[in-house]
């Protein structure tokens, strides 16, 4: 089942962007040289690299693939109440393009991202897991894996950065 994204806004905070990237990544502030907007279009591009920073291309690809994961962790664990949230959630890259733009660099990256509700995830795993599960002879992996497949809900998730800062240095 394909959605065109299970986005709660992360925009919504009132909290600065480091602050939050800080707290659930439980590290120091100084590790989220970003600032801007959370990446939803070109007009709110998160900006990689402080002006004070020293981020490279190969730092500044990091710390744009880290941002990726904890933004989809906000939108579809964090900002969800229990029962509403997704588990075992996945994503690839399906496309990225540098777009230069009035004398900027912007890095625009589309994500498939795959998850599962977390009740159906946590029936499906009951099942797997479970005394007639797995583990036991009778057990058909196949269909158990064919309905695993059918709740699966797939979604796609753009992520446009600022690269500006590091785009070029080594």
């Amino acid at each position: 089942m394909k959605h065109s994204s299970p986005i709660l806004p992360v925009s919504n905070f009132t909290t600065d962007m480091r602050t939050v990237l800080a707290s659930i990544d439980r590290a120091p502030i100084e590790y989220w040289p970003v600032e801007g907007g959370w990446g939803y279009s070109l007009a709110d591009a998160c900006v990689i690299g402080l002006p004070e920073s020293t981020i490279n291309t190969t730092s500044g690809i990091k710390l744009e693939y880290r941002f990726v994961e904890k933004r989809i962790y906000l939108e579809m664990i964090s900002l969800r109440s229990p029962g509403h949230q997704y588990w075992n959630i996945n994503w690839e890259l399906e496309e990225q393009r540098l777009i230069p733009e009035n004398e900027r660099k912007y890095d625009k990256l589309i994500f498939n991202i795959t998850a599962f509700p977390e009740t159906i995830w946590e029936a499906l795993e009951k099942e797997y897991n479970g005394p007639e599960g797995a583990g036991h002879p009778d057990f058909n992996l196949a269909a158990h894996t064919e309905i695993r497949l059918s709740y699966q809900e797939h979604f796609t998730s753009e992520f446009w950065f600022d690269i500006t800062r590091f785009y070029g240095k080594q």
